[in-house]
């Protein structure tokens, strides 16, 4: 997991964490609302008409109604096209990165039991070229493939992540048994204390969080102090699979409690389980 300024309290080192009987049972696969920094269209899968959409969605769409090919109109016919294809059930699909009224914009699919989720993620232009990325991460391979022991690698993997994606500080988080974890690697700068050897309790990471962490590798909240932007109409919404689903208010105070602005977390699964 990569840090800004991180997500989780060690025991009596940090300060407290909100109720866990509250996060426990708090309905966070269903928040009713998404991060700002996109956008989320709920379809129809029979006649891609659009039947739930973000209040944000006029940033991207002509209209709020009608077929996809029409209410998608500044995208072009690609993405339309693109959603005939079979999309998965469990799982995200990146469809595409389209430019839109001046903005770069990552398109993001996937369906539930009743229905077709696009999200449109806002992308920031980055220097970074593949040209400039592939170097270093055929290099990152290559020293991770040369480690000999669980350690090494572990602490690998946490300078190559933060290199990547700039952030303050990664760190390399193992579950136990009873799923306490225990930070097992860190790589970081001076703007953050180390984390490394900090023992976490299992109620800070409850089990329905354990199971979406498990069931959608890739977490990035850019800010957690975001207003959330609801869905509408109001309905409840299985976001399990969401790269935009709003983060719970839980959370979000245990955010502030770390002093934590933004975060990325990346699941590391073993035979279909956390590691």
């Amino acid at each position: 997991m990569s840090e800004r300024e991180e997500h989780m309290t060690a025991t009596g080192s940090t300060p407290a964490a909100p109720s866990t009987i509250d996060c426990a049972a708090e309905p966070i696969r269903i928040p009713g609302s998404i991060q700002p920094h996109g956008v989320l269209v709920v379809l129809d899968p029979a006649t891609h008409t659009i039947i739930q959409s973000s209040a944000n969605a006029g940033a991207i769409l002509s209209r709020r109604d009608g077929p996809l090919a029409k209410a998608l109109v500044e995208c072009g016919d690609e993405v339309a096209s693109d959603l005939e294809q079979d999309l998965p059930f469990d799982d995200a699909v990146t469809l595409r990165t389209l430019s839109i009224a001046g903005r770069l914009w990552t398109v993001t699919a996937h369906r539930n039991d009743r229905a077709l989720i696009v999200e449109f993620e806002d992308t920031e232009e980055d220097s970074r070229t593949l040209d400039v990325l592939y170097p270093r991460i055929r290099r990152g391979i290559a020293q991770m493939q040369s480690m000999r022991g669980v350690e090494d690698l572990a602490q690998t993997v946490a300078k190559e992540v933060r290199a990547l994606t700039g952030f303050d500080r990664a760190l390399v988080y193992r579950f136990d048994a009873d799923w306490n974890g225990t930070v097992i690697a860190e790589d970081r700068n001076d703007a953050l204390p180390s984390y490394l050897d900090l023992r976490f309790p299992a109620s800070d990471i409850p089990a329905q969080a354990r199971e979406l962490y498990r069931l959608n590798r890739l977490r990035l909240i850019p800010d957690a102090d975001y207003t959330p932007v609801p869905i509408e109409p109001a309905d409840e919404l299985d976001l399990g699979f969401s790269v935009l689903r709003a983060v719970s208010p839980v959370h979000q105070e245990y955010r502030r409690n770390m002093g934590t602005r933004s975060s990325m977390s990346i699941s590391i699964v073993e035979d279909g389980q956390l590691w």
